[in-house]
């Protein structure tokens, strides 16, 4: 006659039977939860903007993503990036499923640097570039487990390196953003090599020159390209302007016949209005040949400047230069934009 089986015998199997379910079921749901939470963070609008936020952003993207294949990988197989043996593996990560991951998590950052132009967002080939830097550097890291000796620490220094190499461009960027707003207020000598970066170009060039100069050694040329309104912008700088009484500029013409140049000054409200014109200052600039200018603005005269509000010195927000009408292949010159009272 058999035994008989009792069902508290019996739960302690089942139970073990689906602990590993159980455990892969909370692995999916850890990988699938930091690739979500990244995936998000490329895509929805970040409220926090300026140079030095968008510069620690691209200094995050390397480090993030190969943080991300860690945390993939590790989800299934703790041992393979190096963690304790205590944790249970429950798929074993063999290269070509490392290589298929990595390869998924390129994608998404692919497609979330895509998506960030229906966001309000700048997509940017170099951030996708860092991504993949930082998924390289991950698969240097996994490699390296899996060796002993000096095989093992060429494959982490590589791991370091390759951190430390994307990392340099939005460090210094970073760097000089802290040096920008300590100046204040001067808001642009072009002494700094990296100081360019606070200018965006539009049908433009801009490039740092010793060639001529109004305070120190060096200027920024501006050289006008076809297309609409070619000049800079400078978006990002310290926004309180109050304490102060006029906006000062330098310009240079080289060139042997006059340029007109308009300076346009507004404020972080400007954009609730669509950017009307009658709710911004501008103010033309005539460079006559061969000539040195010095131009002045009141900040009076910016803040009485919207036709049906006063301009808030408070939150500045814009600088632009550049020429009404298209001047291919012409250019100036500008230095020492400062704010005195």
């Amino acid at each position: 006659m058999a035994p008989e089986i009792k069902a508290a015998e019996v739960r302690p199997q089942n139970a073990i039977a689906e602990r590993p379910r159980q455990i892969l079921a909370r692995r999916l749901l850890l990988a699938a939860s930091v690739v979500v939470v990244v995936a998000l963070g490329l895509v929805l609008p970040i409220p926090l903007d300026g140079r030095l936020w968008g510069n620690l952003f691209d200094l995050a993207h390397a480090p993030v993503f190969c943080a991300m294949l860690l945390g993939v990988v590790g989800a299934f197989d703790p041992q393979a990036i190096g963690l304790p043996s205590r944790l249970s593996t429950v798929v074993a990560m063999t290269r070509p499923r490392v290589l298929r991951i990595a390869a998924v998590l390129m994608v998404v950052g692919g497609v979330g640097e895509f998506l960030q132009k229906f966001a309000g967002r700048s997509p940017d080939l170099g951030d996708v570039a860092a991504n993949g830097a930082g998924i390289f550097a991950g698969l240097f890291w996994i490699a390296s487990r899996t060796k002993s000796g000096w095989h093992r620490c060429w494959l982490v220094m590589a791991f370091v390196l390759i951190l430390l190499a994307v990392s340099v461009d939005p460090t210094l960027e970073a760097w000089d953003t802290v040096q920008q707003d300590q100046s204040f207020p001067l808001l642009a000598s072009f002494e700094r090599p990296r100081e360019i970066g606070a200018w965006l170009p539009h049908n433009a060039n801009i490039e740092r020159t010793e060639s001529w100069s109004a305070d120190g050694k060096c200027s920024a040329k501006i050289t006008l390209a076809a297309g609409e309104y070619p000049g800079i912008v400078m978006d990002w700088f310290p926004s309180d302007w109050r304490s102060y009484r006029a906006l000062k500029m330098e310009f240079h013409n080289a060139g042997d016949s006059e340029l007109q140049l308009i300076v346009k000054l507004f404020d972080a409200l400007h954009e609730q209005t669509g950017f009307a014109p009658d709710d911004r200052f501008h103010q033309s600039v005539v460079l006559p040949p061969e000539s040195d200018v010095s131009v002045e603005i009141l900040l009076t005269d910016v803040k009485n400047s919207p036709a049906t509000r006063q301009m808030q010195l408070g939150k500045m927000s814009t600088i632009e230069i550049f020429s009404p009408t298209p001047q291919p292949a012409r250019s100036f010159f500008v230095d020492h934009l400062r704010l005195e009272n």
